[in-house]
C-alpha cells in the first residue's frame, strides 16, 4: 500500500531508498510507482476491490459534472 499514492511516495521515496539501498538502487520513482500500481487480472479480491472503488469515484465525478467524458482516457 506504500506506493499507491504518488504524492506520498514522492515525499518518502528517498527514505525508502535509504533503508533499502540494494533493492531500489537502480529503480526510479516512476518505475516503482508503475510496478506497484500495475493493473492485471487476478483472483485476489482486494486488488479487484481497489479497481471497483476507482471506477465508482470516476462515475460519481461524471454524474456530478466534476469531470467530462472527453477527459476519461487521461483519468
Amino acid at each position: 500500500m506504500i506506493g499507491r499514492d504518488y504524492a506520498f511516495l514522492k515525499g518518502n521515496y528517498q527514505l525508502l531508498n535509504h533503508y533499502a539501498k540494494v533493492q531500489f538502487n537502480n529503480v526510479s520513482i516512476e518505475d516503482f510507482y508503475r510496478a506497484v500500481n500495475e493493473s492485471k487480472p487476478s483472483y485476489i479480491r482486494i486488488e479487484a476491490d481497489m479497481l471497483i472503488i476507482i471506477r465508482y469515484e470516476i462515475e460519481k465525478a461524471l454524474f456530478q459534472n466534476e469531470i467530462e467524458v472527453k477527459d476519461l482516457p487521461q483519468i
